[in-house]
């Protein structure tokens, strides 16, 4: 189960804290600290054998979504690592539709995620001490990566709700390389 909290101004849901600076009908701002929980340990997997870990992180940012018409948004976030663990930041641009009636919500979307040069080199680049026969160093640059989502919300009540989400993400190639 995902902790989730939605109140006046701060909203909590699972690893994400946020802020509301302003709301309206149309357009919702809200600054947020998250956990960045990307990262892996070089014993989980033959493959990463002679890696370094790559650790879990804080990120500060925001996010912005704009309902431009009826059912209709426009959403972007960006993040920044705080602790410095990748130095990178990453965001998304993404285009989303809402169906169903007040107990049911479903929502897709399409979009593009972005990740900085020093996000994608920590996380999936291959430092020289870590190049064997099977990995040479490898050193990714900036990715732009589109993604497609499905959400579907069920309420039960005013105080509990079931979420489910399926995303669809076709890595850059800085990424697949």
């Amino acid at each position: 189960p995902i902790i989730a909290f939605q109140g006046d101004k701060l909203d909590v849901l699972g690893t994400q804290v946020h802020y509301t600076l302003w709301r309206n009908e149309k357009m919702h701002f809200a600054l947020g600290l998250r956990l960045n929980l990307d990262g892996y340990n070089s014993d989980d997997s033959y493959i990463f054998d002679g890696m370094e870990d790559r650790d879990f992180t804080l990120e500060g940012g925001f996010k912005f979504h704009y309902h431009f018409i009826k059912n209709w948004s426009i959403k972007t976030d960006a993040y920044y690592d705080l602790l410095g663990v990748s130095e990178g930041m990453h965001g998304s641009l993404a285009v989303a539709r809402n169906f169903g009636p007040d107990k049911w919500r479903f929502t897709s979307s399409v979009g593009v995620k972005w990740e900085n040069e020093n996000y994608v080199d920590y996380y999936y680049g291959v430092q020289r001490d870590e190049e064997n026969t099977d990995r040479f160093e490898y050193h990714p640059d900036f990715s732009f990566s589109p993604y497609a989502d499905l959400n579907l919300l069920k309420f039960w009540g005013d105080n509990w709700a079931s979420f489910f989400t399926v995303t669809a993400t076709y890595l850059d190639r800085e990424i697949q390389d």
